[in-house]
């Protein structure tokens, strides 16, 4: 099993919006500090906005902010909200086609008892949990280049959320 694209960007979203809760947030930042394509990162927004874990202004003043406290938001949820067909084989579906023995199998129970142990752990895991290592995450590109006047290495501006 393997959760989509648009799952992965919208958490990264999140991760984001908790480490810089004191600033605004332009979709362009997101952009550019979460590296993924603008549409996808839109359509992600919307899906978070429609299910109230984001707000989002428009205009001179407008941006996107969270609309609860990260420690509120489960990672399960997100999953759930994102993702519209979380199975990992057909005959998890509601009208499988492709087998003769889904009637008598227990695979499928095997599957659907993974499947919730998976979305029980993921419950149990907040946004909080996942950028509570703020001060290094996404400080990404291998190594620090050391700068010759002594200052503190820091990370390119576009490779970051906060170090």
């Amino acid at each position: 099993m393997r959760l989509t694209q648009q799952t992965d960007i919208a958490l990264r979203i999140l991760m984001y919006l908790a480490i810089n809760r004191d600033e605004k947030t332009i979709i362009d930042d997101v952009v550019v500090k979460c590296l993924c394509p603008r549409p996808q990162a839109v359509k992600a927004i919307q899906s978070l906005r429609n299910g109230a874990y984001i707000t989002s202004r428009k205009g001179r003043n407008g941006g996107i902010a969270l609309a609860r406290d990260p420690a509120e938001i489960s990672v399960g949820e997100i999953v759930r909200t994102i993702e519209t067909d979380i199975i990992m084989a057909e005959c998890q579906t509601q009208h499988p086609a492709h087998c003769n023995i889904v009637e008598t199998c227990l695979l499928k129970n095997a599957f659907d008892g993974a499947m919730g142990q998976f979305m029980h752990h993921l419950d149990n895991i907040s946004i909080a949990d996942i950028t509570s290592n703020s001060e290094v995450l996404f400080c990404t590109g291998g190594p620090m280049p050391q700068p010759r006047d002594g200052a503190p290495a820091r990370p390119a501006a576009a490779t970051m959320f906060k170090c």
